[in-house]
């Protein structure tokens, strides 16, 4: 089984009560709303992570104050050739 793990860093940036949001698209073409954010590059800091990953997305520059929570996840999905991936997500 082939192994895929994924390091991401999101933001949850409010001001005056207002959530910020990026749009991006899905595998099938439609248009979601999630939290700035993304994949860590190796060796880059979780903090940088989430200060890179807003600005691109969103073109603000982003000041993390608190860590709010870890998530883990993990799944298989059959990958092409009859073979599987075991995807963690952290």
């Amino acid at each position: 089984m082939h192994k895929e793990l994924r390091v991401a860093a999101y933001a949850v940036c409010v001001r005056d009560g207002r959530l910020l949001m990026a749009r991006w698209v899905a595998g099938d073409g439609t248009r979601r709303w999630t939290l700035p954010g993304g994949g860590m590059e190796h060796g880059e800091d979780p903090y940088d992570t989430v200060v890179r990953e807003a600005e691109e997305e969103t073109g603000y520059t982003v000041e993390p104050v608190a860590l709010l929570g870890l998530d883990s996840v993990r799944r298989a999905y059959p990958r092409r050739l009859g073979t599987h991936a075991d995807f963690h997500g952290l």
